[in-house]
């Protein structure tokens, strides 16, 4: 049950300044939840963006880092927004159970969870993990992994803090 008062599309739309706002996208309980502050939700929005497109990461890089740090902030939130993301862009049914902590990941899965799971339970990345993923990206592109575990760890705290497990069943 959200211990937050959800806005309605409509206001969600007007909450949001410079960019136009699509309506699908005001039909989700994260905007919903972020217009309760149009000061805070207008200045996260550019982040939120641009991390979410992630330029120069993989698709199937991106969703196996934000589906693991939903999972390790257990946000059913993200989780259910991002696993049909994550099959989309090639997640495999045996790579969704490593990503779930149900097996071990190999190869470049296993350096990306490694990547999450250090980022979550010690706020930093080992040498080890760090040389994997540097042996495989451009210093541009580790630096954009590191931020988009963090946006998506804050984004978790945020929407798990108040509540906010699923979008509202009554919108259209």
């Amino acid at each position: 049950m959200s211990r937050i008062t959800l806005r309605t599309p409509e206001e969600t739309t007007q909450a949001v300044t410079g960019a136009p706002f699509p309506q699908r996208r005001a039909n989700l309980a994260v905007y919903q939840a972020m217009a309760l502050n149009p000061g805070l939700l207008n200045a996260w929005l550019p982040l939120c963006d641009h991390l979410l497109e992630a330029p120069g990461i993989d698709p199937w890089d991106r969703e196996v880092l934000i589906l693991r740090t939903a999972r390790n902030c257990r946000s059913v939130y993200e989780w259910d927004k991002h696993e049909s993301k994550g099959r989309d862009v090639g997640l495999s049914d045996a790579e969704l159970a490593a990503v779930r902590g149900e097996r071990p990941g190999d190869g470049w899965l296993a350096t990306l969870l490694a990547l999450a799971d250090e980022l979550h339970r010690d706020a930093t990345v080992s040498d080890p993990t760090w040389a994997a993923l540097r042996g495989r990206l451009t210093e541009a592109q580790a630096l954009t992994c590191l931020m988009l575990v963090g946006q998506y760890h804050m984004l978790a705290f945020t929407l798990n803090g108040a509540g906010v497990t699923a979008d509202r069943k009554d919108m259209p």
